[in-house]
């Protein structure tokens, strides 16, 4: 269960996770444009939320689906946001 003090944050570890997750494999676009993680989330990436800090899992979320509209599929950013929690107590991520 999430803390007061836990934080949401893509990092280059969860973008690794979510590469290889079912829902990211599952989206069209992956294998129609040969997108990676990287190119959607990453420092460079299309959606500019590199380096972004959420206090809640929700916010996070909410975030990421203000751009669905770019066909991200809410599976895909779900993923994405279970994968991105970084308790306080420097714990491994059970979300």
């Amino acid at each position: 269960m999430p803390s007061a003090e836990d934080r949401w944050k893509i990092t280059c570890e969860s973008l690794a996770a979510l590469e290889e997750s079912h829902a990211w494999k599952n989206w069209p676009a992956v294998d129609t444009y040969g997108w990676t993680t990287l190119y959607v989330y990453g420092p460079d990436g299309r959606m500019g939320y590199w380096g972004m800090v959420w206090t809640t899992a929700q916010a996070m979320r909410t975030t990421l689906c203000q751009n669905m509209g770019g066909g991200v599929p809410i599976e895909v950013i779900d993923q994405l946001v279970s994968l991105s929690r970084h308790p306080a107590n420097g714990s491994e991520s059970t979300a």
